[in-house]
């Protein structure tokens, strides 16, 4: 239901979420949307997926002195990685074609864009991270630190991130090469993987 406001570009990432009892399938896409569906299951019907929420990554909402700002701030960004953060569920990192990391909240309070038909679709962007110089493939909270998390890009470096703070703890230069993906260990806190 309310496929109007769905996406109409390639979705790249899509996260399953479980909170209070209720299913939820977030989808990231290059069109720039960020939605929430909720899993409506009866046990007479088959599940039925209800769009609730709507987000958008607008360049409006990166700051103008930001160095991958876009030129045209009413552009919307194409979103390439996401990953929620394990405390606390309606936080999130996005990684876009652009290069950009952004933190975004499933809480925002920004005024409604004037973009959906039948939903609202609301800016997420919390903070803008320091950017990469290339599209950012994937981005992956740490398991063991709420405020960790990596990313990794083309440029071929994979990021250190606080969340708290722009700038990156570490960048890291493991190839000569695009750098695709990137994951923590679920039980050693300090390692990770990348491809």
């Amino acid at each position: 239901k309310n496929v109007e406001d769905g996406h109409h570009e390639p979705v790249t990432k899509v996260s399953w979420q479980y909170v209070n009892k209720t299913h939820w399938l977030l989808s990231l896409g290059m069109d720039g949307k960020i939605l929430k569906w909720e899993v409506k299951l009866s046990r007479y019907q088959d599940p039925e997926l209800v769009l609730v929420q709507g987000f958008v990554i607008t360049g409006s909402y990166i700051p103008r002195e930001h160095p991958s700002a876009p030129s045209n701030r009413n552009a919307d960004i194409g979103g390439t990685a996401m990953s929620f953060s394990k405390e606390d569920p309606s936080t999130f990192v996005v990684g876009t074609e652009s290069g950009l990391v952004l933190k975004c909240s499933t809480h925002s309070t920004e005024l409604p864009l004037d973009k959906g038909i039948k939903i609202q679709f609301r800016s997420p962007i919390t903070l803008a991270y320091n950017s990469h110089n290339g599209p950012v493939y994937d981005t992956h909270f740490s398991p063991s630190h709420r405020n960790i998390f990596l990313s990794a890009s083309t440029d071929g470096t994979i990021r250190l991130y606080n969340t708290l703070q722009p700038k990156p703890l570490q960048v890291l230069e493991p190839v000569a090469g695009y750098v695709f993906g990137v994951q923590w260990s679920p039980v050693r806190p300090l390692v990770f993987a990348a491809t």
